[in-house]
């Protein structure tokens, strides 16, 4: 929160530098004070709900069949992209999630013209999950889309980026099983 906080008073300014100059700057805050107790934190690179998923904390490697799998997968290299923006942007973070999972959709469509709410109604049904995980998400990802002033709490967006990176775990796994449906026996 702190972090949050300070990077986007910053990035306010950030931006309008980079506006005159006609630059994209970053802005990275690696640590903090608390004024009222003096208390200095160094802030991490792991979001705390994401980083308590992780099963197996000692293994780094990626398997091969994942590799592939998105390699040849633009709509996952744009979901994974989009998950990475959400985890950097707090106020950001709907909006990106709500986007990976639009890319994940728009893979399910067959023919180039099909309706998105027939490949809306393919990724639930592939994914093994129900309307109102996109729904929960959704409800974060509309005021920014359309420009509009939002916030998001800690606790709200811990359940969307768990939400999101759910999705998108099952359509990686859909995806290296070759785009067979996943069951609900195995994905609850």
């Amino acid at each position: 929160s702190m972090r949050n906080a300070a990077r986007d008073c910053i990035m306010t300014i950030t931006d309008l530098i980079g506006f005159q100059q006609g630059g994209a700057f970053e802005v990275e805050i690696i640590s903090g004070i608390q004024r009222d107790t003096g208390e200095w934190r160094v802030f991490g690179i792991e979001i705390p709900v994401l980083a308590s998923l992780k099963q197996d904390k000692d293994k780094k490697e990626l398997a091969a069949s994942l590799i592939i799998a998105v390699s040849e997968n633009v709509p996952a290299q744009i979901a994974l992209a989009n998950f990475r923006e959400a985890i950097r942007s707090a106020v950001g973070t709907g909006f990106h999630c709500f986007r990976a999972i639009e890319a994940m959709m728009q893979s399910m469509k067959t023919p180039s013209d099909q309706r998105d709410s027939s490949a809306w109604e393919l990724l639930r049904n592939n994914l093994c999950f129900d309307r109102s995980v996109i729904d929960a998400v959704k409800k974060h990802a509309d005021f920014p889309r359309h420009g509009r002033p939002s916030s998001i709490t800690d606790a709200e967006r811990g359940k969307v980026l768990l939400l999101t990176h759910e999705i998108i775990s099952r359509f990686l796994t859909y995806l290296v099983r070759g785009k067979t449906p996943l069951t609900s026996p195995e994905f609850p």
